[in-house]
């Protein structure tokens, strides 16, 4: 027999059960008579993946070309099932120059060059079998003059100093599926080295829609 106002996503539930080392059913199974959720019990990156995420860092590095822009890609693949929240952005290039902050939605294809990532805690389990610790990948391109996408920031770049491009948590950039993030820089035959942080989770069904 249902609950009245029962809660049905289940990672909450989850959470708390392996949090407190709970046995039996669900501890949460449904809300207050009336409004009274209080989720505070996040308290460090160490309990992420107790909520169903899975932090992940990654890195391309794309050797400027002449006549052509270098770029990094962080793209969450359509189709994913997951939803990713980029936690650091950082970039440093041979030159000076300026970087523009790119989303794409829908992701262009033609960024050939793959990055290493890996995720931060072994305790995750890869979300949909992926061999690289997660679903979303680090990509890199330096073959075409082109910039990639709608700009939404564009910032200036000292050469060979690293500029943060993620300063707070409201910062954050999230991507679904189909989405990417690129940062492109301004000036061509320049190497790129760009570093992305993020966390990605299954999307409930509630999101799906």
């Amino acid at each position: 027999m249902a609950r009245f106002n029962e809660i049905l996503v289940g990672r909450y539930n989850r959470m708390l059960q392996k949090l407190l080392s709970m046995k039996g059913g669900p501890p949460c199974p449904q809300l207050a008579t009336e409004i009274a959720p209080n989720i505070s019990l996040f308290n460090g990156a160490e309990n992420r993946y107790l909520e169903g995420w899975n932090r992940i860092g990654g890195r391309i590095s794309a050797l400027g070309v002449a006549a052509n822009l270098s770029a990094g890609r962080l793209l969450n693949p359509a189709g994913s099932g997951v939803i990713a929240v980029v936690e650091k952005a950082s970039v440093q290039a041979s030159a000076a120059a300026s970087v523009q902050l790119t989303v794409e939605r829908p992701a262009g294809a033609g960024f050939p060059l793959v990055g290493s990532q890996m995720p931060f805690d072994s305790r995750n389990q890869t979300l949909a079998g992926s061999a690289v610790g997660g679903v979303c990948l680090v990509q890199g391109k330096n073959n075409n003059p082109t910039l990639f996408g709608i700009i939404v920031g564009s910032f200036g770049l000292l050469t060979g100093t690293q500029l943060e491009l993620i300063q707070t948590d409201i910062q954050e950039i999230p991507l679904l599926p189909g989405d990417s993030l690129d940062m492109t820089l301004s000036v061509v035959n320049t190497n790129i080295d760009v570093t992305y942080w993020w966390r990605e989770r299954v999307l409930e069904e509630s999101e799906r829609t």
